[in-house]
């Protein structure tokens, strides 16, 4: 819910905050042979720790829920932030004027914002290991192919002022319109017209 109001704003440096706390509860205890982001491990109990399975506690702390899955074997980090940023990024909605960009390079571009660079080929790599994990666990949702078209496909932005606007009076014209007297008068009618049109 933080990512979705911050994205509202458009404010990529905004966005980053949430993301800095969400990668210090993945790098405690992590592992890694250098300062190559690829190259940290973390527990293959962190799986699905993502934003949409954390929540806030009283005290402030990122408190993780709904551990259905884990891996016995230490996992990659890249894999965990990758595949929790296209859950969470797609669930956004970004100013009008945010512009078609896609999934992958704002990932790119938030993770530079917090010292980070990701390879090229990290991304074909998350896609392989999500591909495999969704064949184990038997849920088909997020393919080699739906998790590269996730990618770069490009995310969600809110309509135009104006344009929203123009929507919700539309919306509020249709209401007046169902609680008119007419509306009310020529339900029998509507109601008749369905039946015909059903034995048609």
């Amino acid at each position: 819910h933080q990512f979705q109001r911050l994205a509202a704003e458009g404010n990529l440096n905004a966005l980053a905050e949430p993301l800095r706390r969400w990668l210090d509860v993945l790098l405690q205890g992590c592992t890694a042979a250098s300062n190559v982001f690829e190259e940290y491990l973390i527990s293959g109990a962190l799986v699905d720790c993502i934003p949409a399975n954390l929540i806030v506690s009283d005290g402030g702390q990122l408190v993780m829920i709904d551990k259905e899955w884990q891996i016995r074997e230490s996992i990659p980090l890249s894999w965990v932030v990758v595949r929790g940023l296209i859950n969470t990024l797609h669930q956004c909605a970004f100013p009008h004027d945010f512009g078609r960009r896609r999934c992958e390079t704002v990932i790119v571009e938030l993770l530079g914002l917090l010292g980070y660079s990701i390879r090229p080929g990290t991304f074909a790599e998350t896609g392989t290991l999500e591909a495999a994990l969704q064949e184990v666990c038997g849920s088909g949702k997020a393919s080699g192919s739906g998790f590269q078209q996730a990618l770069t496909a490009s995310l969600p932005c809110l309509a135009p002022l104006e344009r929203a606007t123009e929507i919700a009076d539309m919306v509020a014209e249709i209401a007046a319109y169902k609680g008119s007297l007419s509306w009310r008068i020529t339900r029998p009618l509507r109601y008749i017209a369905r039946l015909l049109w059903s034995k048609e």
